[in-house]
C-alpha cells in the first residue's frame, strides 16, 4: 500500500523507517537482498511511526535521526513532541532538538513521502476485514483519548523482554550477575550487546566492546 504505520520508537523502528523512505536510487550498490529490495521499491507516500514513550524518553539514538536527515524528498512532522508536564534532562532535550531539526529540513515544496512521528500513544486495535485499513491507539496518559490512523500496512518494532521463551536467559546461563565493568560471565567468558545490557544501543557499540 501507500500508507504504513510503524509501532515503536527504538532503534529498530527508526532503522525500518530509514529503509522505507529511501529513494530507489539509494539502493544502488547496496548489499540488500534483491527480492526484498524489489518488494519495497513501490513508493510509500505516508509513514506514521508511533511509540508509547514521550519524545524525551524515546529509545532511539540520535545518530539514526541524522541518518534520516540525509535522505532527500521527505517531509517530517512531529506530534506530541514536548509534554509540558514532564521535566526533561539534557539528553532528552538534545533528542527533542534533533527531532525538531528533522521537522525543519523540508523546504515547503511537494514531498516524495510524508513521515509523522507520534509520541505517547499505545496500540490498541487494527481495523479492517480482508486487509488492514486503520490502526487505533490510546494515549499513554489517558486510555479514554484515542488516535486512529488510516493505513494499508502495520509493522511492529516494539522490542521484547527476556523470559522462558528465549533460548538463552542470562541468569540461567551463569547463575551470577555480570561484571558491570567488562561483561564477564565467568572465567574467560564474556558477553556484549543486548545480552549484556538489555535492549539498548546500536550495532557499533557491541563491536567495540567485543574488541576490548
Amino acid at each position: 500500500g501507500r500508507r504504513a504505520v510503524i509501532i515503536g520508537n527504538g532503534n529498530v523502528a527508526v532503522d525500518l523507517l530509514r529503509l522505507l523512505i529511501k529513494h530507489e536510487a539509494d539502493f544502488l550498490n547496496s548489499d540488500l537482498d534483491d527480492a526484498l529490495r524489489e518488494s519495497i521499491a513501490k513508493p510509500l507516500t505516508e509513514i506514521h511511526i508511533v511509540g508509547r514513550s514521550g519524545a524525551h524518553a524515546a529509545k532511539f539514538d540520535s545518530s539514526l535521526l541524522h541518518e534520516l536527515a540525509k535522505i532527500g524528498g521527505v517531509r517530517f512532522s512531529m506530534h506530541g513532541l514536548k509534554d509540558a508536564e514532564v521535566e526533561t534532562d539534557a539528553l532528552g532535550e538534545a533528542k527533542i532538538g534533533d527531532l525538531r531539526m528533522l521537522e525543519q529540513l523540508h523546504d515547503g515544496g511537494p514531498a516524495r513521502v510524508d513521515v509523522h512521528f507520534y509520541f505517547g500513544w499505545v496500540s490498541e486495535s487494527i481495523g479492517g476485514e480482508a486487509a488492514v485499513d486503520s490502526i487505533t491507539f490510546h494515549a499513554a496518559h489517558d486510555v479514554r483519548e484515542r488516535l486512529t490512523i488510516e493505513a494499508d500496512s502495520v509493522i511492529t518494532a516494539v522490542g521484547f523482554s527476556g523470559g522462558a521463551r528465549d533460548r538463552f536467559v542470562r541468569a540461567d546461563f551463569v547463575g551470577t550477575e555480570i561484571s558491570a565493568q567488562r561483561g564477564m560471565l565467568d572465567a574467560g567468558v564474556y558477553c556484549t550487546g543486548w545480552f549484556g545490557k538489555g535492549a539498548i544501543g546500536t550495532i557499533p557499540e557491541p563491536r567495540a566492546e567485543s574488541r576490548s
